[in-house]
């Protein structure tokens, strides 16, 4: 285990990949998995992660330029979720920053601060570009997810599908099934991810909100 990473769930070998850039303050090691739950589902996140910035950063420009300041306030909300997982404090709360002046109408800070927000967002591709290069084969798996596990991904669910974010919606679903999961919560999954194929959000959001029927 790297020396100063401690925690429930740093007890797998760290891809020397994470170490520079959790180091920096770019990631959190320790955040990443106590979302996520092993190495192998953190890094396949952040390998989504850095996949979807060039298409999210254009999504938010454009939102931007065509004033749709409702979807322009998803749009951040999403990246602020996504950026708290892998633990990159200062894109998550910029994107908060942005995501309140949305919602107040506070037009003049959106202009000014997202020019800011877009060039931190996309110099990720650069300075994450080696994550993309770790192998998942061999990356040892955590087979049970705890309850403590089940119920942050069933938070950060609710958090973002309401916003229609298939992307992110996606990657969490991707990181649960890493797990063995208890049967009613593994059945559960399986229609949540039936459900957002479909693009069925309103049966997507039933499942979350009422987990006794499966």
């Amino acid at each position: 285990m790297e020396e100063g990473l401690t925690g429930r769930n740093i007890s797998e070998k760290i891809p020397e990949e994470l170490i520079k850039p959790d180091k920096e303050g770019l990631i959190s090691i320790q955040e990443g998995m106590d979302f996520c739950g092993s190495t192998y589902s953190f890094v396949k996140f952040l390998k989504t992660f850095l996949r979807s910035i060039d298409d999210k950063a254009k999504e938010i420009e454009d939102a931007l330029t065509s004033e749709d300041y409702q979807l322009y306030t998803m749009k951040v909300h999403s990246l602020k979720s996504t950026s708290r997982i892998i633990g990159a404090h200062r894109l998550s709360e910029l994107s908060k920053k942005l995501e309140l002046a949305g919602e107040s109408g506070e037009i003049d800070v959106i202009k000014e601060k997202t020019g800011e927000l877009l060039e931190l967002y996309r110099s990720y591709s650069n300075k994450l570009s080696d994550i993309s290069s770790i192998s998942l084969d061999g990356i040892k798996l955590r087979p049970l997810a705890s309850r403590e596990i089940i119920d942050d991904a069933y938070r950060a669910l609710r958090e973002v599908s309401p916003m229609m974010d298939y992307d992110s919606v996606e990657m969490i679903i991707e990181g649960l099934k890493k797990y063995k999961l208890p049967e009613d919560e593994k059945e559960r999954i399986e229609k949540i991810e039936y459900y957002l194929k479909k693009l069925d959000w309103e049966s997507v959001q039933d499942l979350l909100n009422d987990k006794k029927e499966v």
